[in-house]
């Protein structure tokens, strides 16, 4: 294995400041279990997987319970890759960009082998969400993503399906699932599950106030590179 960098901007006049990205080459199948444990988080483009390093969230499943899904408000059933609903998904996806007004940065298409899909349906059997897992190896999953239609913003969906997932993957035998990136105060409800840790950088952390203060400190927003740059000399 062997990390890219692609340096993309710098300037060192009004201030000291210089944007790269990593992206990790050569990986493995073996390799998954180390490269997540050390911050390295994958993306599907056009088939192919590319590793990025970010602000890692993942949720120790042992000695925890995660039984707090409730049957009642929706169902949920499991597809791999060759049998997903694929026009379904991606109307439930548009929705879901419409009501958070995000611009469509997820192509339905985009699916890898390792991939599975967990449809919610409603009480008429309604496919109204859904969200994708990904499987790297015997002991790590990570639930790359979630939407859903809002047509019943009280069913607190987001949350459910975390939980469904959480004590799915507990009862399939993995030992920890990844949650994703976490910046900014959308992302604060992650620290609520048992077993919640995030990466540093250097190490996975289980201090929740150090974190809430930087997803906090990320959402009062950049305006300038001067901005950034203080970021650099006052972490």
């Amino acid at each position: 294995m062997y990390i890219e960098w692609e340096h993309i901007f710098g300037i060192n006049n009004s201030a000291d400041f210089q944007y790269s990205t990593a992206t990790l080459k050569g990986v493995q199948p073996s390799d998954h279990n180390s490269i997540l444990s050390q911050g390295w988080l994958a993306e599907c483009t056009h088939g192919k997987i590319k590793w990025y390093q970010t602000r890692s969230t993942r949720v120790i499943l042992k000695n925890n319970n995660y039984k707090q899904f409730d049957p009642s408000i929706v169902s949920a059933r499991e597809f791999d890759v060759d049998n997903i609903p694929k026009r379904e998904l991606d109307h439930i996806y548009d929705s879901y960009c419409y009501h958070k007004g995000f611009k469509k940065y997820f192509e339905i298409d985009q699916y890898h082998a390792w991939d599975k899909v967990i449809g919610y349906y409603d009480r008429e059997q309604y496919l109204c969400a859904y969200s994708k897992l990904r499987r790297y190896s015997k002991s790590s999953v990570e639930t790359l993503m979630f939407a859903w239609d809002y047509k019943d913003p009280k069913l607190q969906l987001g949350k459910q399906s975390l939980w469904y997932e959480l004590d799915l993957c507990q009862q399939q035998g993995f030992e920890q699932v990844y949650i994703g990136s976490a910046y900014e105060t959308s992302s604060l409800y992650k620290k609520n599950y048992p077993g919640f840790e995030w990466w540093t950088g250097k190490e996975w952390s289980q201090d929740l106030d150090h974190y809430t203060w930087l997803l906090q400190r990320d959402s009062k927003g950049v305006k300038s590179i001067e901005d950034l740059s203080d970021l650099e000399i006052n972490p």
